[in-house]
């Protein structure tokens, strides 16, 4: 089938950093799917950080758009841990 161009939204804390996780089955295994910030660009990002902080809004809403060819699937948004 075709690719589809799926919309992923979340609401993301200042610095911290956040990938996009695929499975094709719930106990298979995650990986990390590539992900565009507009719906027409290339989904080449794997990883997403808020680094402006708005006082009116400090949870914004944020869009990643990935690509999903498959027809059945599971997408995450996951935090990725920091070193100490």
């Amino acid at each position: 089938p075709a690719a589809r161009r799926l919309r992923l939204t979340f609401h993301a804390r200042i610095f911290i950093r956040y990938q996009v996780l695929y499975q094709e089955t719930l106990g298979g295994p995650a990986v990390v799917a590539p992900f565009s910030l507009t719906i027409g660009g290339m989904a080449e990002l794997t990883e997403y950080r808020n680094t402006v902080f708005n006082a009116s809004d400090p949870l914004p809403e944020v869009a990643l758009f990935v690509d999903a060819a498959g027809s059945r699937g599971f997408f995450t948004i996951a935090i990725v841990p920091a070193e100490v």
